[in-house]
């Protein structure tokens, strides 16, 4: 689009105002402007003209249309300068740091924020007699005291500033047009709610409905399989589509103390485990090719009950600690880790085991906390309802007609590993939840044992049989154990 001169100003017609996020940060340097944000992306306008250096304080405070900023420009350096103006303007939207907000009469309805490196923006075209619905995977939370509506199909986020912004979303779970929200709010401009709308387009918080009723995403066949909490997971737990910090970032460090490699001693009787020669194993045991073509599931069990012999054999070359590393800040290491025999994300080794004993011989029937470092069992808990509910719904999740002998649990102590990674820590827990049943599978096979990975439990019903803190320490995992069917 070429500018154009209105009432003696040059400009764009843009009904939104530019300003930089919240996150950008100007800095001034030997005639230099560099402009980074929390992302780590930076860019440096060297000995920028007054116009842009205006145009950067403008956006930095209150921002402006695009015609604001180009008037701007054009009356400090001249309009002969316009081209740069809007090579500085298209290096400002691909780095991400500009915000478009949409006001009535001088007042915030809804901003646009990008919050990925892939967010382009596009003037959708909105047609006032079409009707439109807000997408299945669109969600509003508070965010610093800010209303916030996303979508994991978008890389842009909206603020909703004032309560009509909100409004219009209320009526868009059910199919409506701009011109029906232009009835039911008529003190509000017309282009301002266009304009909204196509925030919401780029958002991919809204979808056009067709003559049938239907949604686009109604005809996907890829996003119809995909549940909302599944594919938020996955958007939000991998770089690429948010702006939140990822990975090792220790952000409650000196504001909480990390959790110890090892969990406290829980209260009730403690067993010792058999320990097996693990330099025999190594030169007796079966190759591994063998154990690993042989994996596999197994839904029944033997007539004679596993013994505590073989639990300890089981978890000491599945889940034992072989070492434990003290914090060593100076280099890099802020709290303690651990070497086991399983892969574990940064050595921290969030998980427990708990064990509900429904047959073997050397153990009470009953629940059982494991302690990976003095290769001991804690008895926490009698046989109850509980504990029968837990095993019926392992029973039934494994497709069984009877209560497995032994059932083992996986908690997370969730802030152990919370309290260094950002953004990946539960998708982070569930892989190290797969790669402990693997280890276990492998450990099974090698033992001529029956092993079976249950795919769902009831972390409710966990949390009420064991005592434990659903928030704290809470159940992802249940594998279940028996001795193999000769």
């Amino acid at each position: 689009m070429n500018p154009v001169k209105q009432g003696g100003k040059w400009g764009m017609t843009y009904p939104y105002t530019l300003s930089f996020r919240n996150d950008v940060s100007v800095h001034r340097k030997g005639g230099d402007i560099i402009l980074t944000n929390g992302r780590i992306s930076a860019l440096r306008l060297k000995e920028p003209s007054p116009g842009l250096s205006a145009i950067v304080d403008s956006l930095s405070d209150k921002g402006g249309t695009e015609d604001a900023l180009c008037n701007i420009l054009i009356n400090e350096d001249g309009a002969s300068n316009l081209g740069k103006f809007y090579y500085h303007l298209s290096k400002l939207m691909e780095k991400d740091f500009l915000c478009r907000t949409v006001k009535h009469e001088g007042q915030c309805i809804s901003t646009l924020e990008p919050i990925s490196k892939y967010f382009q923006f596009k003037e959708q075209h909105i047609d006032s007699n079409v009707k439109y619905r807000i997408s299945r995977f669109a969600y509003c939370h508070d965010e610093n005291g800010r209303m916030v509506l996303e979508s994991p199909l978008g890389h842009c986020r909206l603020v909703l500033h004032d309560w009509r912004g909100a409004a219009y979303i209320n009526m868009l779970s059910q199919p409506c047009t701009v011109r029906d929200i232009n009835i039911a709010f008529p003190d509000v401009n017309k282009e301002v709610v266009r304009q909204v709308f196509v925030f919401l387009f780029n958002t991919h918080a809204i979808c056009e409905v067709d003559e049938d009723g239907n949604v686009a995403e109604e005809h996907n066949n890829a996003l119809l399989q995909w549940e909302f909490h599944d594919l938020l997971l996955h958007a939000r737990s991998r770089a690429g589509r948010h702006s939140n910090p990822v990975g090792g970032t220790y952000r409650f460090m000196k504001k909480i103390d990390p959790l110890p490699a090892v969990k406290t001693k829980m209260n009730g009787e403690t067993v010792e485990l058999y320990k097996p020669d693990i330099e025999k194993l190594k030169k007796d045991d079966v190759p591994f090719t063998f154990v690993v073509e042989k994996r596999c599931s197994v839904r029944e069990n033997g007539e004679d009950p596993l013994t505590a012999e073989q639990i300890g054999e089981f978890l000491y070359r599945s889940a034992r600690i072989r070492k434990i590393m003290d914090a060593v800040p100076e280099k890099g290491l802020y709290s303690q880790v651990s070497n086991r025999p399983y892969a574990g994300g940064g050595a921290i080794y969030e998980l427990e085991l708990y064990l509900t004993i429904n047959r073997c011989k050397g153990l009470e029937k009953g629940m059982y906390h494991y302690d990976p470092k003095e290769h001991t069992l804690t008895r926490i808990s009698d046989y109850n309802d509980k504990l029968e509910k837990l095993l019926k719904d392992a029973s039934r999740a494994s497709a069984r007609d009877y209560l497995p002998d032994t059932l083992i649990t996986y908690t997370a102590r969730f802030q152990r590993f919370m309290w260094k990674y950002q953004s990946m820590a539960y998708a982070v827990i569930l892989k190290d939840a797969g790669l402990l049943m693997q280890n276990m599978y492998l450990v099974a096979t090698a033992m001529n044992l029956a092993p079976c990975a249950i795919g769902n439990g009831d972390s409710d019903l966990f949390a009420e049989a064991s005592g434990l803190d659903y928030y704290v320490e809470g159940s992802v995992g249940e594998f279940t154990l028996e001795s193999k069917k000769k």
